[in-house]
Order: structure tokens, then C-alpha cells, then sequence
């Protein structure tokens, strides 16, 4: 009989495993030690398409190369798992009540992967069970001891909905993770500075443009793991006082943004936009969190030529000309750039006008300013 000392240290152990990958380790090894096992694993298998992977282990462990082999191979043949397949159910169960131990013995899965690895009797606690798959653990003793006996089966039943739990909140931080990675990806796509910040004005997360604006150190930086704008109390304020505003009407519907502001830079070039709105999370409970935008006067779009190409068909040379424009750069200023005259470029430059449909240039140029812009892989 587990006392209740050991039975509650396996169950924190279990329970922190979904946050703290190592605690799955913890789990099985004191599993092993209570159940007198040698090892120990947790399978997520797919029931009709016949793969499996090994997610945790413990006790005496397989090597990478095991662990590969039983995914890759091993499962396929594994004839507990083939029998429990055609009967598939929730709770402990002893090996032998799947396949006697003759049958076992006379498989290459038992001579080829159990005896070499010093396992012998099984038993398998499948914990979640669905058309598409299971998640089971699977505990085994050697061949010098005996087959798992009734209390063992028993503390394993008292362990299920304790593992389920566990089960339960792994997937659902596989999900929430998946998610944040989506989300993390599309900031990262856009070329637009984007910082985001908690109520009193800490950076939770920027993008990768962020990242470039900081690493200008030219008007803004993190200090002391707050937003901050460089040498001006001024604007510093009111950057405060706009992210307090819309970090308290995150949860409103119809809160208007914090607001926007201008932020000088020290090196003379034009200065930073920024805009601070309310960053709604779509569940209430969930921290009201500020979204503050960042643009660059002085770092124009570019669009690679693919992009104008299948927009408008535009040639490489045209879509260069195209970006110079949106640069602001002069049609002199591109021609001389180019090292052609003026006439020869105002002759791509009815070309260019022509293929995008607009009629000047100053068109073209709203035209441009109007595509998605995705950031710029270095």
C-alpha cells in the first residue's frame, strides 16, 4: 500500500510535469521505485495510423537511438499495443490480460527490444482514449521479477484521474502555445514596430522590427524593462499618462486608442511616430495588456521585385525605379542614380504608370503606400 507521504509526492510531480518537462522524469522514477518497475514512459500513439513517440520516461531509461527505433519501428509491431488496439479501453492493465506470455516471447518486438533493454512484464494505464489515438504510460519489470500483482494495478486506477488531469493541461499548453507562436509569427511579419506593454508600462513583448528601432538608440529604449523615450521627460509622460489611459480601457468595447505622440530623436533625423491603443484579449479574465505602434519616417517600404512583378508586371529595373520613388527620391535623383538620362527614365516611367493603372506619379505613389508591407528578411 503507497503511504500517503509517497502518493503525494508523486502527484506533485505529476501535476507540475505539463509546466516543467523534467517533472515527467521525476514522475516515473518514483512510479518505478513504488511499483518495484525498471522503467517507466509516457506514448502518445495514433490508433489507426499505427505511429507512436515516446514523450518522457524514467527508471531505467532507453538511449535516443532506442527511443527512435521503437517510434519509428517498434510500435508498429508491438503486440500489446496491437491488442489493445482491437479493444481499446480506459484504466490499468496487465500485460497478460493482452497477450499471453508465450505469445509475447515469440515476437521479435519482446526478443529484440524488451530483453535486450532488461524489461520483461508489462502493464499499461491507458489514460485518454479516442478514435484518433491514445496517451497511455506503460510500466515494466524485469524478467527476474514477478508480473505486477493487484495493488499495482490498483495504484495505478487512483493515479488516472490525477493523469488524465495532467494530460488534460498539457494539451491545452500545446494549444495556448501554438496560438502564442501564430501570434508571435504575425507581429514578426510586419514590417510596423510593435511593442507590448502591461499596465505599468513593462515590455511583455516587441517584434523584430521592434528590436531594430531599439537597437537605433535613437529616442527609444527599454530601460529597466520599461518603454522609454531618450532625454525627453516631456514626451516620457505623456507616454506614460497614454498607456495607463488605454491599459484602463482595455476591457471597454468601445474605448477609443490612448492616443499617439511624436518622439524626438537625438539624431536629428525625423522623428518616431507612435500610437498606444488598448490591446483587448479575447477573454475577459484574461491581464489588460497596451499595444503601442512604432513608425520610421526615414524607412520607407521597399517591395521586392517578385511582389511588383505579380501585382503589376513590373521588370526588375521597374521595380527599383519604383522603390527609389517611394524613397522619395526625384525622378533626377533616380535617373543620375541609375546612371541614365532623364529622358530615358521618364520613358519607364510612363511604363511604370501604365501597368499600375495610375496617371501620375504621385499616384503611384499612394498606390504603393497602399500595399501590404511584410518585413524584410535580413
Amino acid at each position: 500500500m503507497v503511504t500517503a507521504r509517497k502518493l503525494s509526492g508523486l502527484l506533485a510531480s505529476l501535476h507540475a510535469a505539463p509546466l516543467e518537462e523534467e517533472n515527467w522524469q521525476i514522475f516515473f522514477d518514483g512510479l518505478c521505485e513504488e511499483l518495484l518497475a525498471v522503467h517507466g514512459l509516457f506514448i502518445a500513439a495514433g490508433l489507426k495510423q499505427g505511429t507512436a513517440q515516446i514523450l518522457a520516461q524514467g527508471g531505467r531509461q532507453f538511449n535516443a537511438e532506442m527511443q527512435r527505433q521503437y517510434n519509428e519501428y517498434y510500435w508498429r509491431i508491438d503486440p500489446y499495443w496491437s491488442a489493445f488496439k482491437r479493444r481499446p479501453r480506459v484504466g490499468a492493465i496487465v500485460g497478460e490480460e493482452l497477450v499471453t506470455r508465450q505469445e509475447a516471447e515469440r515476437t521479435e518486438f519482446f526478443n529484440d527490444l524488451a530483453v535486450p533493454t532488461g524489461v520483461h512484464h508489462a502493464m499499461v494505464l491507458p489514460a485518454v482514449v479516442t478514435p484518433q489515438g491514445a496517451e497511455a504510460i506503460s510500466i515494466w519489470r524485469s524478467a527476474e521479477q514477478k508480473p505486477f500483482e493487484k495493488s499495482a494495478v490498483d495504484l495505478l486506477n487512483l493515479l488516472l484521474p490525477h493523469v488524465q488531469a495532467a494530460l488534460k493541461m498539457r494539451r491545452a499548453l500545446a494549444q495556448t502555445n501554438v496560438r502564442s507562436g501564430r501570434a508571435e509569427a504575425a507581429l514578426n511579419a510586419s514590417n510596423a514596430a510593435c511593442f507590448i506593454l502591461n499596465g505599468g508600462g513593462r515590455v511583455v513583448h516587441c517584434n523584430q522590427a521592434a528590436e531594430t528601432v531599439l537597437k537605433l538608440q535613437d529616442g527609444l529604449t527599454v530601460k529597466e524593462q520599461k518603454l522609454t523615450v531618450v532625454n525627453d521627460p516631456g514626451a516620457q509622460a505623456e507616454l506614460q499618462a497614454l498607456v495607463a489611459a488605454a491599459y484602463s480601457a482595455g476591457g471597454a468595447r468601445l474605448a477609443q486608442p490612448g492616443g499617439v505622440l511624436a518622439i524626438h530623436r537625438p539624431s536629428g533625423k525625423r522623428s518616431f511616430y507612435a500610437a498606444v491603443m488598448p490591446l483587448r484579449m479575447p477573454v475577459m479574465t484574461a491581464p489588460n495588456h497596451v499595444l503601442v505602434v512604432v513608425s520610421d519616417p526615414e524607412s520607407a517600404a521597399t517591395y521586392p521585385h517578385m511582389v511588383l512583378k505579380s501585382l503589376f508586371g513590373l521588370t526588375q529595373a521597374e521595380a527599383e525605379i519604383a522603390n527609389a520613388l517611394l524613397a522619395g527620391h526625384t525622378v533626377e535623383e533616380i535617373a543620375d542614380l541609375r546612371q541614365v538620362s532623364s529622358g530615358t527614365l521618364r520613358i519607364q516611367m510612363k511604363t511604370i504608370l501604365h501597368k499600375t493603372s495610375t496617371r501620375r506619379q504621385s499616384e503611384l505613389i499612394r498606390l504603393l503606400q497602399s500595399l501590404p508591407c511584410f518585413a524584410q528578411e535580413e
